[in-house]
């Protein structure tokens, strides 16, 4: 049996650690301590398999490379969501790109479906982006 102190605020420290609310402070970090899920150096443009299901974490972070422009993005994604659409802009000195990503996660998968750019002046598909990791977060 262990035993503790209340020093105060519903904090105690007992010989198991520190416990708030009947919670241990080691559970806490757990938790908001990502798992990687997935992590390349090189990075793939086609689609990814994660080590553990979507479902056992309350969002993902992605990190995505572009070839192109050698810049790196992180988008946030709750996964409660199957589709999700990854949006953002590259400014460059007098330009600019507008692009979007179109992704569908299930289970252990990210599966890429659709990828484009808009310049200014036209819409084109093209995919010179990569995922380089995938971050969980519970």
């Amino acid at each position: 049996m262990s035993k503790s102190i209340k020093p105060k605020d519903n904090i105690y420290i007992d010989s198991t650690g520190i416990v708030h609310n009947r919670e241990l402070l080691s559970n806490v970090l757990n938790n908001i301590r990502p798992v990687v899920l997935y992590n390349s150096s090189t990075g793939t443009s086609g689609n990814v398999t994660l080590s553990d299901n979507k479902s056992n974490y309350k969002s993902l972070k992605l990190l995505i490379y572009n070839t192109d422009w050698q810049e790196y993005f992180t988008f946030d994604v709750l996964t409660d969501k199957n589709n999700v659409a990854l949006s953002g802009t590259f400014v460059a000195d007098t330009s600019y790109d507008v692009f979007s990503i179109l992704l569908t996660l299930s289970g252990t998968s990210i599966t890429r479906r659709k990828t484009q750019f808009y310049n200014g002046s036209q819409v084109f598909a093209y995919n010179p982006f990569k995922i380089i990791k995938v971050l969980g977060y519970k």
